[in-house]
């Protein structure tokens, strides 16, 4: 029986070639899920004549530094909105400001992915 060898790297790429490797988790924070709905209003293209578009979005996951959502139209990439969250009982709600990292098609809708603006120190 032949024994298994297991490379992460690939050894066999010449030095000048940059080599090929694993892409393992390389977020800043964690990522946490979570349920509900929020409403976006993103800043639309200048050339289809609006200026601003208000969205219902699906939230999905969200951390320190981002939110991960559903929505249905596509949105351009680093595109500026704003998520509001409602408040949710005794918990308050909360307005974040950010860009549009990522946005997929999938079968039921637009997988987006928003960063957070940095905040000023004041």
């Amino acid at each position: 029986m032949a024994a298994a060898i297991l490379k992460l790297v690939d050894t066999s790429a010449p030095p000048s070639k940059p080599r090929d490797t694993y892409r393992f988790e390389q977020r800043r924070a964690q990522r946490y899920s979570v349920t509900g709905r929020a409403t976006a209003v993103s800043q639309a293209d200048p050339a289809d004549g609006t200026l601003q578009r208000i969205r219902s979005l699906q939230l999905v996951n969200m951390s320190d530094c981002g939110i991960g959502a559903v929505c249905q139209d596509a949105l351009p990439l680093d595109s500026t909105i704003v998520v509001f969250v409602p408040p949710h009982g005794p918990e308050r709600g909360m307005d974040y400001y950010g860009r549009v990292a990522r946005c997929t098609k999938k079968d039921y809708g637009h997988e987006i992915g928003i960063h957070f603006e940095p905040k000023s120190a004041a």
